[in-house]
């Protein structure tokens, strides 16, 4: 239970889960959890770089925004409004 806890803290999808757990007794499989692993670390050092980029963007409105006027003058509103779907 330990290593699927382990696993769910890194976020790893249930199918690497069950594959890690398959290869932990395979003979010649470091290659193959390598593999994974590599793949998983790709995933979510993009999630990181997109989640930063919300960040950025988020911070940026939030502080341009006065509070006050219009919704339609809105800062925050605005750039809801002209981001582009990724």
């Amino acid at each position: 239970m330990a290593f699927i806890r382990k696993a769910r803290e890194l976020d790893f999808h249930i199918q690497d889960t069950r594959a890690l757990l398959a290869l932990r007794t395979a003979g010649d499989a470091c290659a193959d959890v390598r593999r994974i692993a590599k793949r998983h670390l790709e995933q979510v050092r993009a999630k990181l770089r997109k989640a930063i980029e919300a960040e950025r963007k988020l911070s940026e409105a939030v502080e341009r925004c006065t509070g006050e006027g219009p919704a339609s003058a809105c800062t925050v509103l605005c750039a809801l409004e002209t981001s582009h779907a990724d």
